[in-house]
């Protein structure tokens, strides 16, 4: 398994020899929900239902783990800002960091408008 995807295997295990097999079959992306299989392999109903299952739950997990940061920065920016707006001592470093800090957040909250928009302009 990648960040991205999987690649997928059928096991078997009631062969001759009594070892488990593997048989690759397809290729999961997560990112598009593309299922690609592998060579000339076909998938049964239930390999794709299962398939499709698994990209969907890899989806909302990945889902959950971008809210989870993004509260966590908030949180953290959150904290500097308080420190840096308390602090009675404020050298250059400090400076230069709240300079890069502030061209972050105007880099952030330029993209997350562009998506903003372009999803909005795609529900129309």
């Amino acid at each position: 398994m990648k960040d991205n995807g999987a690649t997928v295997f059928r096991v078997q295990t009631n062969t001759k020899s009594g070892r488990v097999e593997f048989e690759r079959i397809a290729v999961a992306v997560v990112k598009t929900g593309a299922v690609k299989s592998h060579a000339e392999v076909s998938l049964t109903s239930e390999e794709r239902s299962q398939i499709s299952d698994w990209i969907r739950n890899e989806q909302e997990a990945k889902s959950k783990r971008l809210v989870e940061e993004m509260l966590s920065m908030a949180r953290d920016v959150s904290l500097a800002t308080h420190q840096l707006s308390t602090s009675d001592h404020i050298n250059e470093d400090v400076l230069e960091a709240t300079n890069d800090l502030l061209v972050a957040l105007l880099d952030m909250q330029r993209e997350v408008t562009s998506v903003m928009m372009k999803r909005r302009a795609n529900e129309a």
